[in-house]
Parts: C-alpha cells; sequence; structure tokens
C-alpha cells in the first residue's frame, strides 16, 4: 500500500524533525524508494513540456481498474448507466478509481 504523494516522506522528515531518530530514516528508505519509483514510473508518470521548452516529469493518480469499484458499485453501475457505450463506462470506472486512489472520500458522510 502507498501512501498519497508525498505523504510518505514528509511524515519521515517530521518524525525525525522530532525525534531526531536517524535510525528510522534508515530502516525507511527502502519504503521511500519503492514508493518514489511506484510514483514516478510507468502508468503514474507524465512528462510535460513549459512555455520554454524545459520538460517536467509528474506524478498522477491512474488506476488500471475499468470496473465498478467494489465498496461503491450499486453507486457507480448506476451512474454509469446513464453513459451511451462500454468505453465510455469503463473510463468513468476508472476515473473514478483514479480519484479514490488519491484518497478523496466520496461518502456523503461529511454532509448534513
Amino acid at each position: 500500500m502507498f501512501s498519497q504523494p508525498p505523504v510518505l516522506a514528509g511524515m519521515i522528515v517530521d518524525i525525525y524533525n522530532q525525534t531526531g531518530d536517524l535510525d528510522l530514516v534508515r530502516r525507511s528508505l527502502p519504503a521511500l524508494l519503492k514508493e518514489y519509483h511506484f510514483w514516478n514510473s510507468g502508468i503514474h508518470k507524465v512528462t510535460i513540456q513549459d512555455a520554454q521548452g524545459s520538460n517536467h516529469s509528474l506524478s498522477r493518480y491512474y488506476a488500471m481498474w475499468n470496473k465498478p469499484r467494489p465498496e461503491s458499485s450499486t453507486i457507480d453501475k448506476g451512474t454509469a448507466s446513464k453513459l451511451p457505450n462500454i468505453c465510455e463506462k469503463r473510463e468513468f470506472y476508472r476515473e473514478l478509481a483514479s480519484a479514490a486512489e488519491s484518497g478523496w472520500d466520496f461518502s456523503s458522510r461529511w454532509m448534513k
């Protein structure tokens, strides 16, 4: 399981700043490198070019999921039923899963 970037690295820095525990930093390094590689390669890595022609790498949320989310299957299917074809439904499911990958809470528990 991965955190939302760059939360894990920031947490380690905050703990180190409070405790001075360099051993924690050393033990965390393999996990930090694994997370960095996950978010900066494959489908998660995007390269953009700015107006001056310089390239910049960004990380993005991009789920490989193209089905209703198990925890919200009924709601997802109901919403997708309004879309005209299976390709659009799969794209919709992937976009929902990508947003959920970010940690975004879709529930109404925060509403009155």
